[in-house]
C-alpha cells in the first residue's frame, strides 16, 4: 500500500469515527436532558464484507448477533453499544438508525443486513 493510499483510508476511518462519535454526543445529551430511552442506534452487517468470523457474536453483550454464514443482528435485542462494530475486523458492521428505510430485513430472520 502506497502513502496515498493509506492517507486516503485513514481519512475515511477518521470521517466514520467523527460521525459515531457525533451520534453518541447526542445520545449522552438526550440521557442527560430526558432521561433514559433505548437507543435508535442499531447493528447493520454489509453481508458482502462479512466472513462470518463470529468475534461480533461473542462481543455482543445481549446477544443480538448470531451467525450463520455472515453475521446478522436481531433489532429487538440490539441495544446500539457499538461493541461489534470496535471488533470486526473487516468492518463488515455499522450503526445506523433503526428505521433507516434503505436496510432490509434478511429473509427469514429478524436480523437486519445491506
Amino acid at each position: 500500500m502506497n502513502r496515498k493510499e493509506e492517507l486516503r483510508g485513514l481519512k475515511a476511518m477518521t470521517q466514520e469515527l467523527e460521525a459515531r462519535l457525533h451520534l453518541l454526543s447526542e445520545r449522552i445529551r438526550e440521557i442527560e436532558h430526558k432521561g433514559y430511552r433505548p437507543s435508535l442506534l442499531k447493528a447493520f452487517v454489509d453481508s458482502e464484507k462479512c466472513l462470518g468470523c463470529a468475534l461480533c457474536e461473542t462481543t455482543c453483550p445481549v446477544g443480538a448477533i448470531f451467525v450463520k454464514e455472515t453475521a446478522n443482528v436481531d433489532p429487538w435485542r440490539c441495544i446500539g453499544c457499538g461493541r461489534c462494530v470496535d471488533e470486526c475486523p473487516q468492518k463488515a458492521i455499522s450503526m445506523g438508525s433503526a428505521d433507516l428505510g434503505h436496510r432490509r430485513q434478511a429473509a427469514g430472520k429478524r436480523g437486519y443486513r445491506l
